[in-house]
């Protein structure tokens, strides 16, 4: 009874990796192109900081918190994105972020000059 167990099991198995390979997913489905880069500002001060600036990971949904303050700039910005969050993406495709499009291109043109790109 237990072989016809595994038998089942293994049946299924085939199925499975059959239809995967039926789908002809690209290679890098989970790579992520876009983060979203927003701001929670005039939060209570702790440790002279009253702004966090908030990273997304669109694909898996994972966030990053980086404490700042209200007065740091789209460069400076990128600056803390460069030292706490590119090491886990590297180079991306698109960056969205709350505070609009003149930020963004300020944040990104910041972000590849300290890269040296």
């Amino acid at each position: 009874m237990f072989l016809g167990g595994q038998a089942h099991l293994l049946s299924w198995l085939f199925l499975l990796l059959r239809y995967r390979m039926s789908l002809n997913l690209p290679k890098d489905l989970y790579s992520v192109t876009t983060l979203s880069v927003n701001f929670m500002v005039k939060l209570p001060e702790s440790s002279e900081h009253d702004t966090v600036m908030t990273v997304v990971d669109s694909v898996s949904k994972r966030v990053h918190f980086i404490p700042m303050h209200t007065t740091v700039t789209a460069e400076g910005a990128a600056r803390l994105f460069l030292h706490y969050v590119w090491k886990l993406y590297g180079l991306l495709k698109r960056i969205v972020s709350n505070h609009g499009p003149q930020f963004v291109a300020s944040f990104t043109k910041e972000l590849y000059r300290l890269l040296g790109i």
